[in-house]
């Protein structure tokens, strides 16, 4: 090692060496949380209950990864962030890719990962392990923005980047295996910055010292009583003891608040006329499985869940604020408002979405 200049790979051994006492906790704890529900919800995409083990922190660079998966052959995919300011790396055995591809297309589990397997890999782990990051990263408070999931190949893996693998078992029915969602450390630190505690604030200085001038009250500040008083009922054993004097007090007296002049109402509605807002007209939704998506093609027909003739939805910044019927003006699709949503209805939406 030259005492002027630090090779690259020095200087990943030290980072290494830093990150290997640092506390990831507080990143650990979320992402087990968010992982929990991503794969709760993975029920109906695999058709079995899925377990989900323990998280476990391995601190590697990106040549040691696949060795502290447990050595076996591997799978690499990875979530860019930001439109590829930075990424985060999903590592998981072969055979459990297989065996999730397998078990998503109701098919039998492939010899290799075909281009069309690779696919539904993508889909599968863009629900997973991208939803799960996306979770962390909003509880964390850093609103970057989580691409799809891309199957690397075995050329694109990263090898020199330093990374913060969080490792966890998952047992789908017959597909088992290993998974490691590795984040660069410096995401890491950030994610774990934004996700620790905030340290309670430091009282001001002097603020905890009691004044010497002004010792504490007590029993003891009432006034003793006279010794003459004490020698003479010395001989009445029986008589109680004196009652001490009361104390005089005063309710505190507050002087009236004058009430002050409301505010007038803002009445500048003109500043907002021309901010633009997002208007949608929905036709109607569906749900497919992965198998019939994969299988479109031109000339498919989608059917949905809305009747023909049925009022469609317009929507303004994604909220329902009305209904209509579909009509064309100028060789232009358009619609014709028939009902406004009312506020009670608008309410009854909004609190529908927040339980679920």
């Amino acid at each position: 090692m030259s005492a002027e200049h630090l090779s690259q790979e020095e200087i990943d051994a030290l980072l290494r060496g830093h990150a290997a006492g640092a506390d990831w906790s507080p990143v650990r704890s979320a992402l087990a949380a968010a992982l929990s529900r991503a794969w709760e919800g993975a029920k109906a995409l695999f058709g079995v209950p899925v377990q989900v083990g323990e998280l476990e922190v391995r601190e590697v660079a990106g040549a040691e990864a696949t060795a502290a998966l447990g050595g076996g052959d591997a799978v690499w995919a990875r979530i860019p962030l930001d439109d590829g300011a930075a990424y985060a790396y999903v590592l998981l055995d072969r055979p459990l890719a297989l065996g999730l591809v397998a078990a998503a297309l109701g098919t039998e589990p492939e010899a290799d990962l075909s281009a069309t397997g690779a696919g539904v890999l993508s889909e599968i782990l863009s629900q997973l392990s991208g939803r799960t990051l996306a979770d962390v990263l909003v509880e964390a408070g850093w609103s970057a923005q989580v691409g799809g999931v891309e199957v690397l190949g075995p050329d694109q893996a990263p090898s020199q980047e330093s990374l913060v693998g969080f490792v966890h078992t998952v047992d789908a029915g017959t597909a088992r295996g290993s998974v490691m969602l590795a984040l660069p450390a410096a995401v890491a630190r950030r994610l774990r910055g934004g996700l620790e505690p905030e340290a309670p604030a430091a009282p001001p200085a002097g603020a905890g010292a009691t004044p010497r001038s002004a010792p504490a009250p007590g029993p003891s500040s009432a006034p003793a009583p006279p010794r003459e008083a004490a020698g003479a009922s010395g001989p009445e054993t029986g008589r109680p003891a004196a009652t001490p004097p009361t104390v005089a007090y005063q309710p505190a007296q507050f002087p009236e608040l004058s009430p002050s002049a409301a505010a007038p109402p803002v009445r500048n509605l003109d500043l907002l006329l021309d901010v633009t807002l997002q208007v949608t007209v929905e036709l109607g939704r569906t749900t497919k499985q992965i198998r019939d998506v994969l299988e479109l093609g031109p000339g498919a027909v989608i059917e949905l869940e809305k009747l023909a003739g049925e009022p469609v939805d317009v929507l303004v910044n994604g909220k329902r604020i009305a209904r209509g019927e579909v009509v064309v003006v100028d060789e232009h699709f358009a619609v014709r408002i028939t009902d406004i949503v009312s506020p009670v209805e608008r309410a009854g939406s909004l609190g529908r979405q927040g339980s679920g």
